[in-house]
């Protein structure tokens, strides 16, 4: 990957969320990371680019794709990365776009349903059913499923992403099934990547990994290896990533701990 590829990361978070980012910026200084963050809020979050979120339906996380096309694709960089406003940085992460090999967009993917129980319930599916609605829109290799907490674009491609997962959810919506931003983000990973196994969550651990169960609960993370769960699989593996989902925690109760401290940018968790 050239050296000369530029990223930012970005998000969009309004609400107790915006304490939430504010939070996640302040670990990433103090880990020594300086690169820019461009957030869809409603109020100003420091030591970041804001811009109005205007009005919008956080159901199932469907703005993600709508910010991406509306907004980041006027930005003047190479790649995009996406993370959850509840996220932390534990130190500095070695360069993010060695993760994308040759394709355009990464995605973690967490899970190979093949590895599962076909009738197991995810998000008011079933394995067997959305393994069926994939191949159907064209997937060929071994159905994934990713996690939209964490991912990556390359500028060119975003309108390509756009429309292959806004597509995918208007399938599921016709076929009665969940509509939302995870499964048509693993659906565009899996048309545009020639070898999900790359993009594989274990196979990138010590960059990012979702925090599940009660890890982190009632501490932030501190750099050192912790055990990931494989989502219904009961497998756990250790990791060490640089950043980390917190998405198991009481998100208004962190806004709560952030808001009442002093005004610092550089505050933490409690």
């Amino acid at each position: 990957m050239p050296t000369k590829s530029t990223y930012c990361y970005w998000t969009v978070c309004t609400g107790y969320y915006a304490a939430l980012m504010e939070a996640c910026v302040a670990s990433a200084r103090q880990a020594g990371v300086f690169k820019e963050f461009h957030v869809f809020t409603d109020q100003p979050v420091p030591e970041c680019i804001c811009y109005d979120a205007m009005d919008f339906n956080p159901e199932a996380g469907l703005f993600k794709l709508l910010y991406l096309k509306a907004g980041m694709a006027k930005l003047n960089f190479d790649y995009f990365v996406w993370i959850d406003a509840d996220t932390w940085f534990v130190r500095q992460p070695r360069n993010i776009l060695e993760i994308m090999g040759r394709s355009p967009m990464h995605l973690p993917l967490e899970l190979k349903l093949g590895d599962t129980d076909q009738s197991m319930q995810f998000n008011g599916s079933t394995a067997s059913e959305y393994d069926m609605l994939m191949r159907e829109a064209g997937v060929l290799n071994e159905v994934y499923f990713g996690e939209s907490a964490f991912w990556v674009v390359h500028h060119d491609v975003i309108d390509r992403v756009y429309d292959l997962a806004r597509n995918f959810v208007v399938k599921c919506k016709a076929n009665g099934q969940p509509r939302t931003a995870t499964v048509g983000l693993s659906y565009a990973m899996q048309m545009l990547c020639g070898n999900p196994e790359r993009h594989l969550c274990l196979s990138h651990s010590d960059l990012w990994a979702p925090a599940r169960d009660k890890q982190f609960q009632r501490e932030k993370p501190t750099g050192k290896p912790w055990t990931y769960h494989v989502p219904f699989t009961g497998k756990g593996e250790p990791v060490n990533p640089a950043i980390v989902h917190l998405g198991n925690r009481d998100g208004q109760n962190e806004a709560a701990n952030v808001t009442s401290e002093s005004s610092d940018t550089n505050r933490v968790f409690a």
